[in-house]
């Protein structure tokens, strides 16, 4: 299966929006919201020129939603992915995730 690039950071505005820490993956174009990763792939750091300056990145076959209040039903009956969740509302949702695991199929 053909991987896919993503990175990560941490997403000070929408942190303080919440009042919790909460990171962003950027994979096929989205931006991506959650309180927690799990990254089941070799990651690196790598510096931007623009903000965020520092972020981690690897390479990516898929990235499985673990834990969704709003989705709870469906996650708990084996899981999904963020691409079954673009595909059903168009986009990234504005919340965010509670888990998201990054890894290969």
């Amino acid at each position: 299966m053909r991987k896919y690039r993503f990175w990560y950071h941490y997403n000070k505005p929408k942190s303080r929006e919440y009042e919790q820490p909460i990171m962003t993956v950027h994979y096929k174009g989205q931006c991506i919201h959650t309180k927690s990763i799990i990254c089941d792939v070799p990651t690196e750091t790598h510096r931007r020129m623009k903000q965020p300056y520092m972020v981690v990145r690897g390479w990516a076959e898929d990235i499985c939603i673990l834990e969704d209040k709003y989705d709870a039903a469906v996650v708990g009956e084996g899981g999904i992915t963020v691409d079954d969740d673009i595909k059903l509302w168009g986009r990234a949702p504005l919340w965010p995730y509670d888990v998201l695991r990054i890894g290969e199929k």
